[in-house]
Parts: C-alpha cells; sequence; structure tokens
C-alpha cells in the first residue's frame, strides 16, 4: 500500500509500538505487522508474518496455550468465518 492511506498506516503501526498491530485483509492474510506484532506471531510460530492466515493461527494449538478463553475466542472465530 502506498501513498496517503499507506503513510497513514506506517504512521498507526509505528505509534501503536511496543503493542502488537496486525493489518490483515478480507481473507485475514497478513498484510502488514509493526514489531510488538512479529514478536507476538512468532511466539505461536509465526516468524513470517506476512501472508500469514490470522484465522488458521488463531484456531492453532499453539494458540489454546496463551489464550485462557480460547473456546469463546474459537467460537468469535468461527461466526466471522
Amino acid at each position: 500500500m502506498n501513498g496517503p492511506l499507506g503513510t497513514a498506516i506506517d504512521v498507526m503501526l509505528a505509534h501503536h509500538e511496543p503493542y502488537p498491530m496486525i493489518l490483515f485483509d478480507g481473507l485475514y492474510e497478513v498484510v502488514r505487522v509493526n514489531e510488538g506484532g512479529a514478536l507476538f506471531l512468532a511466539l505461536v510460530g509465526i516468524d513470517e508474518p506476512v501472508g500469514a492466515n490470522i484465522m488458521r493461527m488463531l484456531l492453532a494449538e499453539a494458540v489454546r496455550e496463551l489464550l485462557s478463553n480460547w473456546e469463546e475466542v474459537a467460537g468469535d472465530i468461527l461466526r466471522r468465518v
């Protein structure tokens, strides 16, 4: 993404640090991520976040251990899909 919108997104990603910010498209594939987001995704084994599918990641076994309310999150994911 280039131009004014791309610049605005870059500013938001930078200003959101150190907190994770992940930008994904309508198919839930990661388009952009800040450093905090990359570190968060690395916790579940995603070393190359751009192109990763957030829905698949949230349903992965590794995420179950990280989320105390995984069943609630999984239900929300299934309703969105």
